[in-house]
């Protein structure tokens, strides 16, 4: 055999296990990054737990409230359909408060200023609890890709509907909330 193709076969076969050795490394770890990237909280599931501060320093977490359903709106002070929308979450809260039901407005802090969500909030004259995930881990962990994003969780903390995007309308809000309440009878 000619020296140049026993040298062209050693190659050649020396690239195909180098080829095989990457495949396999690189899929490994796709398939590894794959299991590690998180589920968006569905209908049927636990809601993830937060724990977050108000404007005065409070600290809420949604074990706080097991035991009653809750209303959970993501929004900032710059998305207009967050805007449009809070006036209607007031006006039902206001309505359903008496029920038990509890809302709670978390301002993506992280992508917001915490005075311009507080200024709004006195704008529109929000008295539900608006909180603040300056960090970003409460969205992270509703892994919130679009705001508004608003989780109907019952009684037991298990998210009932989720309504991505907006603005909700009183009559939309009190549809989700007539579900929840009877789901929690």
């Amino acid at each position: 055999m000619p020296k140049k193709l026993k040298i062209f076969q050693i190659l050649s076969a020396l690239l195909i296990i180098i080829s095989l050795y990457w495949v396999l490394r690189t899929s490994n770890g796709s398939m590894q990054e794959i299991s590690e990237v998180k589920t968006f909280p569905k209908e049927g599931f636990l809601a993830p737990e937060f724990v977050l501060v108000d404007k005065e320093g409070n600290q809420h977490s949604l074990a706080d409230y097991y035991g009653k359903p809750v209303v959970i709106n993501f929004w900032a002070s710059w998305c207009p359909p967050c805007r449009a929308e809070m006036p209607a979450l007031q006006e039902v809260y206001s309505e359903y408060h008496p029920l038990g039901v509890v809302f709670l407005a978390i301002n993506a802090s992280n992508q917001d200023s915490p005075d311009a969500a507080v200024r709004f909030a006195e704008e529109v004259g929000v008295t539900f609890p608006v909180l603040f995930d300056v960090s970003g881990d409460t969205s992270s962990a509703y892994n919130l890709r679009a705001l508004p994003s608003t989780y109907f969780v019952d009684k037991n903390g298990i998210i009932n509907k989720v309504v991505i995007g907006g603005p909700l309308s009183k009559a939309l809000l009190k549809s989700h909330l007539a579900e929840l309440l009877k789901v929690n009878d």
